[in-house]
């Protein structure tokens, strides 16, 4: 018995399973279904990430521009709940950024 990585998660698994005890996936059959099982899983996980980044990009020109209507119409410093939203905003869109980068390695 060895160990191997399941082609679909990368964990190690034992070399006689038949499923991948950490993703629950067949790892028994054609190299081919499995690795394009592995791409079709690796490419869903980063469209799901290119949404995260749309969103968190969305709300960060959202607050943004709040912050711009506020101040230019005389009302003083922008609201602290943009400013926190923003950063949090810039916050989720680095660390999607950082996630899409790893995924792809």
């Amino acid at each position: 018995m060895a160990i191997t990585l399941c082609p679909v998660c990368r964990k190690r698994i034992s070399s006689r399973a038949a499923s991948c005890p950490h993703c629950h996936e067949n790892v028994t059959g054609d190299d081919r279904e499995l690795t394009a099982r592995q791409r079709s899983q690796s490419r869903n996980k980063t469209n799901n990430l290119k949404m995260q980044l749309a969103l968190a990009m969305t709300l960060l020109v959202i607050c943004i521009g709040l912050m711009l209507l506020e101040t230019s119409q005389g009302k003083g410093p922008p609201s602290p709940w943009y400013i926190g939203i923003s950063l949090a905003a810039s916050g989720w869109y680095v660390a999607t950024r950082l996630r899409i980068f790893f995924a792809n390695r």
